[in-house]
């Protein structure tokens, strides 16, 4: 019977917290462009739906980060030392840009002085407006927002390799619990 939490493996919760991670990332990601890309007469309706959407997303990205800092991530096993840094720098990458895209999203928004309503409740702003503040969050929210891509790129092109050419079931994992 598969654990729900293997330390050095993926259980269902590793792997539950691995796709909430995706869609909320996707989501977050689809909503923003959305929002840049709105006509004037918009902007305000896609920039709420990107902070609703991004806001609901960001507990179970949250906690993949407290997650996996905790129990790191399962071994890839035998591979070059040179593969071995990479996947280390492409995974604890993509965890600190989804960490500083979800602060500095909150923080943009709390920076104005404003609650993020999400309708069913609002979170007050622990801060009063900072236009400082403000533009240096903006900024950092963007850059943020967009670094994952190279990273991302690299993680399923390593996912692909364990696929196609290890061929040691690393890719299959993430998919379904491993049994002990």
């Amino acid at each position: 019977m598969p654990s729900p939490n293997p330390a050095r493996e993926y259980g269902w919760i590793s792997i539950t917290l691995h796709w909430l991670g995706v869609l909320g990332l996707l989501v977050s990601f689809i909503t923003g462009q959305l929002t840049e890309d709105a006509p004037r007469a918009v902007e305000r309706l896609a920039l709420d739906n990107h902070v609703f959407w991004a806001t609901l997303m960001a507990a179970p990205i949250l906690l993949r980060i407290v997650w996996r800092s905790v129990l790191g991530f399962a071994p890839v096993g035998e591979q070059p030392f040179v593969l071995t840094l990479i996947q280390k720098v492409v995974m604890w990458g993509l965890l600190a840009s989804m960490a500083v895209a979800v602060i500095s999203g909150l923080l943009t928004v709390w920076s104005t002085g404003n609650a993020i309503d999400l309708g069913f409740m609002s979170l007050s702003s622990p801060i009063g407006r900072d236009r400082g503040l403000h533009e240096i969050m903006e900024e950092l929210h963007e850059v943020a927002a967009h670094a994952w891509i190279p990273l991302l790129v690299l993680h399923v092109l390593g996912a692909l390799k364990h696929l196609l050419w290890d061929r040691d079931g690393r890719f299959q994992a993430i998919f379904r619990p491993q049994p002990r």
